[in-house]
Parts: structure tokens; sequence; C-alpha cells
């Protein structure tokens, strides 16, 4: 089944990252090059020229990812590598590894340079889409963000959003009933919510029922799959019944979501119709391609090959 994980984050080395980020803390001192040399955090979170993250997605059964940088330095402080700079990296990464990577460009719209990077992101870097971090201080429907949007509607690309809480930054930007006013203001953008907001999910699929150019990411999911996988088949259901499985996409946030086996998770949505009637669910073969890629894939404008089909 053609699989395309909607949402990874590849981060080639440090200079990609706020070191608030990676401590996961907004206060006291953080010894840098202590953090950064850790094993763990090595492990986790930086793959030099893409390799961890193909292996990942081989291991998975992952045939493409979306992948982007999230600008996190208005909030938690500028990492090394300016925007400019990080998201000029993902040609590299795309040209070593083709057609397994879906670049979406990353940048805060607060930067007066914001417009100009997405579009050279769409003409020269190949770029697919934009992701946008609503709770490192703005609105989804703030009038700043708007050159953002013109450029993803003049070429036809989605825009990713983290929507949901966040541990580190101000949550309240990323509620899903700001969505509702976007969709409002640009019914041509595609909006995808990503991790269907969390713990909000219910708020988003009232959204996404409501406004038809909104769909649903699962990022983050998987926690839910493991701890209890009858409550996640259920409430995967409702929210299949509420805004169709043509608005639902796999993620995953990888590597993000650490001590959670990826495996585990798209198998049992592979196999969704088998998986999911053990708890008295019901999904179809088509309602699963969907979910798993071609939802994805048509919001992007990727080509699914014949033989996935």
């Amino acid at each position: 089944m053609f699989t395309i994980d909607g949402h990874t984050h590849w981060r080639r080395d440090p200079g990609f990252v706020s070191v608030r980020f990676i401590s996961r803390t907004r206060t006291g001192t953080v010894d840098r090059e202590e953090l950064f040399k850790r094993p763990d955090v090595q492990a986790r979170y930086f793959d030099p020229d893409g390799s961890k993250m193909i292996a990942m997605m081989d291991e998975v059964g992952v045939d493409m990812a979306q992948t982007c940088p999230v600008d996190y330095g208005l909030a938690l402080g500028e990492s090394d590598m300016d925007m400019w700079e990080i998201n000029a990296c993902y040609p590299e990464l795309m040209a070593r590894w083709p057609g397994r990577f879906i670049y979406h460009a990353g940048v805060d719209p607060r930067r007066e340079y914001a417009a100009r990077l997405f579009e050279k992101a769409l003409v020269e870097w190949g770029a697919r889409g934009l992701k946008l971090m609503p709770a490192a201080g703005f609105l989804p429907n703030d009038p700043i963000c708007y050159p953002l949007y013109d450029l993803a509607v003049k070429w036809d690309v989605p825009v990713l959003f983290h929507a949901g809480p966040n541990p580190l930054m101000k949550s309240r930007m990323g509620h899903p009933f700001y969505f509702d006013d976007l969709a409002s203001d640009y019914p041509d953008l595609k909006i995808i919510l990503g991790h269907v907001a969390g713990d909000w999910w219910r708020d988003a699929k009232l959204v996404i029922r409501t406004k038809r150019n909104c769909y649903g990411e699962i990022a983050g999911w998987q926690r839910r799959h493991q701890e209890d996988p009858a409550q996640f088949f259920k409430d995967l259901g409702e929210l299949r019944d509420g805004v169709g499985a043509d608005h639902i996409m796999y993620g995953t946030d990888a590597p993000a979501v650490a001590g959670i086996p990826l495996k585990p998770f798209a198998d049992a949505l592979r196999n969704l119709p088998t998986e999911a009637a053990k708890y008295g669910v019901t999904f179809t073969v088509e309602e699963t391609e969907q979910i798993m890629g071609l939802n994805m894939a048509r919001l992007c404008g990727i080509t699914v090959p014949s033989s996935a089909r």
C-alpha cells in the first residue's frame, strides 16, 4: 500500500535547532556543548545525510515522507543557522534520496523575509508546501501570515500547521477555531491541521467538517494507539464519520515522538479494516489507502506510481 508519512522533521545537525527545543525547558542554564554531544540527542535528532530517516522509512514501510524545518527562533531562541540556510539544505536531501521526500518550507511569518523565502523555496528548492508553528507566537488567522497564504494558493500547495497544545509555547495560538476563521478568509487554501489538534481533536473535527478546505493529519496519535488501541480505533472511526476518510492523513512527527515504535502504528493503520474490526469499528480498504498516502499525494501534487495503486 502506497504510504506517505505526512509529518516528519529532518535535522541535519545542531545548527538546525534551538537549545531550548532540545532541552525541552524555557528556564535555567543549558550547557549547549554538553547537550548536543549526548548520545541520545545525537541519535534522536541529528541525521547528517538523511540515512537515518531512510532507514526508519524502510523499516516502517513508508514510500515517501513529508519533511520540513520548524521556525522556533522567535519563541525559544535562534539556532546557529538562520532559516534561509536551514531551508536551503533540503534540496540536497531530496537530491540524495530521489523520490523519497516531500519538502515543505518552514519560516515564521513575522520575519520580514518570510514571503521571499517561501517563494524561493517554491521556485528554486522544490517545496510542495509550507509548515507553520502558531504556538511560537502568532495566530493562523493573523493578516501577517496572508502573504504566505497568497503564495500557497497561487502555487496550489498545502499549509501544514502545528495545531493543538504545545508543551513549550503558546498552545492557545493553535486552537482549531482560529483555523475556521482562516478557512473562511481563504476558501481555496489547503489547510492541514497537524496532530488533528491533539487533545482538541473533536474541536478540529467540527472545523474540518464545516470547512472542507481543512484536513486532519494524525501525527502523535501513535501514543493513543500504544496506550489504548480500543479507544484509538473508536476515536479514529468517530473522526472518519465526522470529516470523511478523504480528509484524514497518516503522519508521525518522527523522530520527535520518542519511545514509541513507529512500525506497530503503521502496520495497524495499513491493516485498518481488520484491526479496527476487533473493536467494532468498520473501515474499508479504499478509506485505508486514502489515509495512508493518497490524500497527502493529492494535496501535494504527487503522482502515485502505477505499481503502488
